[in-house]
């Protein structure tokens, strides 16, 4: 079972949905907020749950997860972020979607998406990367490594992209020269976990 990019929403501070499929219950929601010009790491909002948080480099970021309740969803305000990148991803665990996690930050015109060994052995693994950029010059649209690119936002202050990788034990990670200016940047790597039904037996 390979898991389903169902929605994606990405802006400043509130990140707003965009044109496309919609949210159903039972979905997981993932969001990256990026933050220029501190290393304190953008708030949690209320209701969401931590996957990991870190800043270097005068820039920071924290990931985060939410279930979906309806296709009417509403995204938050990520207080402090700059940049905010959301999923919507269908087939995941719905009690505990997320595995092991990895973070790589640098001052550098090359952008980094760090390997990642899944918690789950079996070949059938996901994760999704994301990547904030102090710089809003870069082009993100590589794919680098076995990571398949699969958006970007930017606006005056930084930018940030959004990654995947389906049916694997893991996330090689790599680097690709986005041809903007160097600067400070975070990245989070993310398993998550697909959802397994137990049958029922009478």
């Amino acid at each position: 079972m390979t898991l389903e990019i169902r929605r994606f929403a990405y802006g400043d501070t509130t990140p707003a949905w965009q044109a496309g499929s919609t949210n159903q219950a039972g979905d997981i929601m993932i969001a990256f907020a990026f933050r220029d010009g501190s290393t304190t790491a953008p708030s949690l909002p209320s209701g969401w749950t931590d996957i990991r948080s870190d800043g270097a480099n005068t820039c920071s970021a924290r990931s985060c997860w939410k279930e979906a309740v309806a296709d009417s969803d509403t995204l938050p305000a990520f207080t402090n972020a700059n940049t905010v990148y959301v999923l919507t991803i269908r087939g995941a665990d719905r009690r505990n979607p997320i595995g092991n996690t990895s973070t790589d930050g640098s001052q550098s015109a090359t952008i980094t998406l760090p390997a990642l060994t899944f918690n789950h052995q079996n070949g059938e693994g996901s994760a999704f990367g994301f990547v904030g950029h102090r710089s809003t010059n870069h082009n993100l649209a590589s794919s680098p490594g076995d990571l398949t690119h699969y958006g970007a936002y930017a606006n005056a202050t930084c930018q940030t992209g959004a990654w995947y990788e389906h049916d694997s034990n893991g996330v090689t990670g790599g680097t690709f020269a986005g041809g903007g200016t160097s600067s400070g940047q975070r990245a989070h790597v993310i398993e998550i976990l697909m959802s397994r039904f137990k049958p029922i037996i009478y």
